[in-house]
């Protein structure tokens, strides 16, 4: 399916300048003379040591469970500024390397006529022969992975953004458990008498890198490790970051970083949660820093005076000089008027120096006499150029400090709210984000574009709050606003689609992406993506030509993405297989042929190649392929096991139990394979091992199902009935009861299983000889509104042992006679009641 994106409302534009009654032009600017090119700032530090800033980064790459990417390059060298712009300046890419590297610049220029740092650039494959930029990456042990010339990466004169994505996608590293980071930990603490510290944060958080730093400072790290054994949980990038941090926090949201001590067995004794209540993170003012003091001093009892005065002297701040109040270029702030200021401030952003940029606004900002319009503006354009740093926490004060001025300009305080509530939804605050869109639609001076944005933008947030009538509520309000544009409609048309597919609602779904299609100046990617949706739901609801036809229009679009073009390929194969198979498999072979393909799409088309030639009858061409997606370098896990399924399904059918079951097998091996796929792969394998005559086999796999978190109770209860009937058929009595026994206190069991579970407890009851047991057991099923006839039949029979067994024979004969008679009684239980009839009779 294709992977269902956010799209970016394109009306909600910051204002550059905002000056009296109006806007302003951008004065003359004072600079360069003509024709002068302006030297760039170096980003290769020529005196730095490669090997040390290697090893800086390889400390923080396995604190954090990151690789290291290594940049090669030289301050003369073009196209290393251009990959370092890509870097800094592409919002995911950006996103990507804050998140999953730490990048290390290594100069290899020529310094005092020797090559600097060839050492470094030979350790990794002569990384700099191969032509600047070239980029290296390495595991958080030092192991190089790979060493990457950047050509291919080109495309023109820049680089290909979605190349140098892919790239880094590739070799980042796995995502970790955040349960195994603590078990290790909790483990070390135990092994060296230690109290665990475990702090919480995320690549966006300034004060968490703080409190990174900190920590690892060597006069600190050497105290605090006598001590203190510290783990770091990362709540977005760690597999469960969040449920640990609420388990320990108490609650689901805070703010960060957050730290706890534990004991070795994984008990809180205190937190970063001062006598108020409040959250202290990483500590910066007298009573966080006295706080923080007095948990280590708690926790560590034995630590000395002179060791806890190492501690708090590393908290204690260094008196520096506000950079954001001295811009040390230019006139002194004192002597512009707050106008200059501002137009100054534009100048500098303009010439991209963002610094020098927020250094004038901050100036304007402290001015006494300010006009709420422009220190309004410059809020809103401070916050800007902190979003374009990465410094996400100074862009939401700014917004905040603007809302809580009490005469700020409505137009100001839209841009605020919507951008607030932008973040708040990328951080996964969602009632933060919904709270601000709804006081942004509340401000009657609003646009009807912008009050659409924040419609559109709430709408997306109740989505991901599990809350679709409020986003369709949403959606469809989009469409009525006085001055939606057509993109806004669009949009709007192209989700609330969406949302109705999530509540299986495919022909309103259906009807919401026609309309969009409809809409004459429909953006040509927003249509590609929208018809190749509309494509899979005709699939799914059988309109196979309605399929055919959006798919062919897709791929006859030349600006289509390749993601979309893929699925347009996915869905028109599996809608050409219904009568035209040969056009089907050429659909599936152009996919493989794609040089862009992404493995995972290449990995899905071998299996749907696979599963062709098993229809088809070719079990052999079926597990080449199942196997070439397991060969398949970087193939998701969920693929690979779809693959693992599909061929030992096939090695079962031709009597290749041992193989099936080494498939089956491997399934569970596989870190990222779903709940769904780890039970699938233990059914079937139960079922080999059936197969074979390894019931005990069949048992433990039984069991090892039922201790999946994620399994449906139906499941449970069905895969309960069958270790019963299994410990059964192996004698074991006991065990056997108890699966029946806890089948029926489920109540989530239907009659159905509950039939099962009576005839299987009782006939055991009836061989311990406890034949009131299993008279009672016959019994209830008998009165069971809901059981099938078959298992009626089967209990009167039953019971009619019983009887027999205790003696009473008349009733015996009653129960017997009926189970004969009886119209869900098959050919065996009339049988087996006919020869105790005899055997009463003689």
């Amino acid at each position: 399916m294709i992977n269902r994106r956010r799209i970016a409302p394109l009306t909600l534009l910051i204002a550059a300048t905002l000056l009296a009654g109006g806007m302003m032009p951008t004065a003359a600017r004072a600079g360069d003379p003509p024709g002068k090119k302006k030297k760039r700032p170096d980003i290769y530090d020529r005196k730095a040591d490669g090997n040390k800033q290697i090893a800086g980064a390889l400390a923080k790459a396995k604190r954090d469970h990151k690789r290291v990417l290594l940049q090669f390059g030289a301050n003369w060298c073009i196209w290393c500024y251009r990959l370092h712009d890509l870097f800094e300046k592409d919002k995911e890419i950006a996103k990507k390397l804050l998140y999953e590297y730490e990048l290390v610049l290594i100069d290899v220029d020529t310094v005092d006529g020797k090559p600097h740092n060839e050492d470094v650039s030979k350790r990794y494959g002569n990384a700099a022969k191969l032509g600047l930029p070239a980029l290296v990456v390495l595991d958080a042990d030092g192991k190089g992975l790979v060493t990457q010339e950047t050509g291919s990466l080109e495309e023109g004169d820049h680089h290909k953004p979605e190349k140098v994505m892919a790239f880094l996608e590739k070799w980042q590293a796995k995502p970790v458990s955040a349960d195994k980071i603590l078990a290790a930990g909790l483990k070390q603490a135990a092994a060296e008498s230690k109290r665990v510290f475990l702090y919480f944060g995320a690549p966006w958080c300034p004060y968490c890198h703080k409190l990174d730093h900190y920590l690892a400072r060597p006069e600190i790290a050497e105290v605090f490790g006598k001590f203190f054994v510290a783990i770091k949980i990362d709540v977005d990038r760690t597999t469960g970051g969040k449920k640990v941090d609420a388990k320990y926090r108490g609650a689901e949201e805070g703010g960060l970083p957050y730290f706890a001590v534990l004991d070795s067995k994984g008990k809180k004794l205190a937190d970063a949660h001062d006598k108020s209540g409040e959250n202290v993170g990483f500590p910066v003012v007298p009573h966080e820093i006295a706080h923080f003091m007095k948990v280590i001093h708690e926790q560590a009892p034995k630590m000395s005076t002179k060791q806890l005065g190492v501690l708090e002297k590393g908290l204690a701040p260094k008196k520096t000089t506000d950079r954001s109040t001295n811009p040390g270029t230019g006139d002194a702030p004192g002597k512009l008027t707050p106008e200059a200021l501002f137009e100054r401030a534009v100048a500098h952003a303009d010439d991209d120096e963002p610094e020098k940029a927020i250094a004038d606004y901050t100036a304007l900002l402290a001015a006494a006499e300010v006009r709420a319009a422009l220190k309004a503006q410059a809020f809103i354009n401070r916050g800007a150029l902190y979003c374009d740093l990465g410094e996400t926490w100074k862009e939401l004060a700014d917004y905040t400090a603007l809302l809580e001025m009490p005469n700020a300009p409505a137009e100001q305080r839209v841009q605020a709210l919507y951008s607030r509530g932008s973040h708040y939804s990328e951080l996964d605050q969602l009632h933060d984000a919904v709270a601000d869109y709804t006081a942004l639609l509340a401000i009657t001076e609003a646009s009807g574009e912008s009050k659409a944005d924040a419609l559109y933008g709430r709408g997306f947030v109740y989505g991901d709050l599990d809350e679709p009538d409020k986003a369709i509520v949403d959606y469809t309000a989009v469409l009525t606003m006085p001055g939606t544009s057509t993109q806004q409609k669009a949009e709007a048309l192209y989700s609330r689609g969406l949302t109705y597919e999530d509540t299986g609602d495919a022909e309103k779904a259906t009807a919401d992406y026609s309309a969009a299609l409809a809409m004459d100046d429909l953006p040509t990617s927003l249509r590609a993506e929208v018809l190749s949706r509309r494509g899979m739901l005709h699939c799914d609801s059988g309109h196979y030509k309605k399929a055919i036809h959006d798919s062919s229009l897709v791929l006859a679009m030349p600006d289509a993405t390749t993601e979309v073009r893929i699925e347009a390929l996915f869905n028109r194969s599996f809608a050409y297989a219904v009568d035209e198979p040969q056009k089907s498999a050429a659909d599936i072979e152009a996919i493989l042929a794609m040089p862009d393909a992404p493995v995972e799409s290449k990995a899905r088309a071998l299996w749907e190649r696979g599963l062709e030639h098993r229809d088809e009858g070719a079990r052999d061409k079926a597990i080449a392929d199942f196997t070439a997606v397991l060969a398949l370098p970087d193939a998701p896990d969920s693929w690979k096991a779809e693959a693992l399924h599909s061929r030992g399904v096939i090695y079962g059918f031709v009597g290749e139990h041992p193989k099936a079951i080494a498939d089956y097998t491997a399934i569970q091996a596989l870190a990222g394979a779903t709940a769904t796929q780890r039970a699938d792969g233990l059914t079937n394998r139960a079922k080999a091992y059936y197969d074979i005559g390894k019931p005990q086999r069949v048992i433990d796999d039984y069991t090892e199902l039922l201790k999946l978190p994620d399994l449906s109770a139906e499941y449970k209860i069905k895969i309960l009935y069958l270790r019963a009937q299994h410990h059964r058929e192996l004698g074991n009595a006991t065990k056997a009861i108890a699966d029946y026994t806890t089948v029926l206190a489920a109540p989530e069991a239907s009659d159905y299983w509950k039939a099962g579970a009576r005839i299987g407890r009782g006939a055991m009851y009836g061989s311990l000889g406890k034949s009131n047991k299993a008279l009672a057991d016959f019994t209830a099923l008998l009165a069971m509104a809901g059981a099938p006839e078959a298992s009626k039949a089967k209990a009167l029979m039953y019971r009619g042992f019983a009887y027999g067994d205790l003696d009473q024979p008349d009733k015996a004969r009653a129960d017997l006679t009926a189970a004969l008679k009886a119209d869900g009684a098959s050919d065996r239980v009339r049988e087996r009641a006919g020869q105790a009839l005899q055997q009463l009779r003689d």
